[in-house]
């Protein structure tokens, strides 16, 4: 069993609990029938994993949408009993069923539990040696997120999963300070959020100015946001 598997059975668990606690009639899916969900849907992955001429790319990518759907389900339930510092374990299993997909050559149809995960590690990265490898899984998400999915208009939410995403696969790529990744992830947040590249290259220089950015990230900073300023 994986760390994030033992991980997500604790806080699994923990979520049953406080939900039995409550003492509520159930009027919806329940935290333990989630978690039975999504046990059962791993093991399924498992065996596609070692049984590789089985299971069509359809099938392999509803099972993931599934267990996607589940773990936010739950990650919701954490919030609503009053057990939100276990809202992380069970969402970083999504990253998992994501890295699962991606080697499947499938799509994700379901983000939002796979960003915050992201989110999560991006918080905890520090090095190149943890950021780049962040930075090559983020890329290969927002590569294989489905077309339906994908939301560019600019009176849609702000939080919404896909402009977080890219905003955030920005961000991660400034703080390698490798020119190189910075600018196809900045080509990317071009093609795929122009109407927030304004705003976020003039942060960007904003935030270059710190003394941790050295003098490449600065200069590539006022290239990207001259370019907007003066073109858009």
């Amino acid at each position: 069993m994986t760390a994030a598997r033992q991980a997500f059975a604790q806080a699994a668990a923990a979520i049953q609990s406080a939900f039995a606690a409550r003492g509520e009639r159930a009027t919806e899916v329940t935290p333990a029938l989630l978690a039975a969900a999504i046990n059962q849907l791993l093991a399924v992955c498992d065996r596609l994993d070692e049984q590789p001429a089985h299971g069509g790319q359809q099938e392999a990518d509803a099972l993931a949408e599934q267990a996607l759907s589940c773990i936010a389900d739950l990650a919701l339930w954490a919030e609503r009993v009053g057990c939100a510092a276990h809202r992380h374990a069970v969402e970083v299993l999504a990253l998992e069923v994501a890295q699962w997909s991606l080697r499947r050559g499938g799509e994700i149809r379901v983000l939002e539990p796979i960003v915050n995960a992201l989110a999560y590690r991006a918080n905890a990265a520090h090095s190149p040696d943890q950021l780049i490898p962040l930075y090559r899984l983020m890329h290969d998400i927002i590569g294989h997120v489905a077309p339906g999915i994908r939301d560019n208009s600019t009176g849609a939410d702000p939080a919404r999963p896909w402009r977080v995403i890219n905003l955030n696969f920005a961000i991660v790529a400034t703080r390698t300070q490798a020119p190189q990744l910075m600018n196809a992830a900045y080509d990317l947040l071009e093609q795929n959020l122009p109407a927030d590249c304004a705003a976020f290259f003039e942060e960007g220089v904003r935030q270059a100015g710190k003394t941790i950015y050295d003098d490449r990230v600065r200069e590539l900073m006022r290239e990207r946001f001259a370019k907007w300023t003066t073109r858009h």
